[in-house]
């Protein structure tokens, strides 16, 4: 259970209009663009994110989360926006319960958050909740649609703040890992 690392991110084209990137670990945490179809100006790039989240190591530790890094791209001529979606996955089958109801911070994908107040001026936080767009919403999986119109690369951190059961009782654990944000499409 090595972390995954940036160093040896490959890009694998799935589709003209989707792009996946794997870590280390072809089986670990991936990013997924969906590009906006350009016939839309109001369509929105979605980008998938998976999060691996393992059992903690010792008794009473956090659980270990397998998060990777995500790049937002901008254009200053957009406004749509883009979704992202993180969905929870049990690293070894190992949680009884995984989803994003935290009770004892904020719950979900966390932007700003009180450890993490600043955001580059250029990005705007338009909406966040668990994913409405399944039927009925998935507890795993969080949206948040994200605007970029920064004019320099920056990145911000975040909080995803979760909750899981290894089947003794629910405990809640959060993680903070880093978007970058790009004033270039992603092309």
């Amino acid at each position: 259970m090595t972390p995954a690392t940036m160093e040896q991110t490959t890009f694998s084209p799935v589709s003209p209009t989707e792009q996946t990137t794997f870590g280390q670990n072809p089986t670990g945490p991936t990013v997924t663009y969906r590009f906006a179809d350009p016939l839309d100006p109001q369509s929105a790039l979605t980008i998938e994110v998976s999060v691996i989240i393992f059992p903690p190591v010792v008794n009473g530790g956090d659980p270990i989360f397998e998060a990777p890094m995500i790049a937002i791209p901008g254009s200053i001529s957009s406004s749509a926006g883009c979704d992202v979606i993180w969905t929870l996955v049990d690293g070894i089958n190992a949680f009884t319960n995984l989803d994003f109801s935290n009770t004892t911070e904020q719950q979900g994908i966390v932007i700003p958050s009180a450890k993490h107040p600043q955001i580059p001026d250029g990005v705007g936080i338009l909406a966040s909740s668990v994913d409405p767009s399944t039927d009925p919403p998935a507890s795993n999986q969080w949206r948040v649609r994200i605007q970029n119109q920064v004019s320099e690369i920056g990145s911000f951190a975040y909080t995803i703040a979760i909750l899981y059961d290894l089947g003794n009782g629910p405990l809640s654990a959060g993680h903070d890992p880093t978007i970058v944000v790009t004033p270039e499409p992603i092309l």
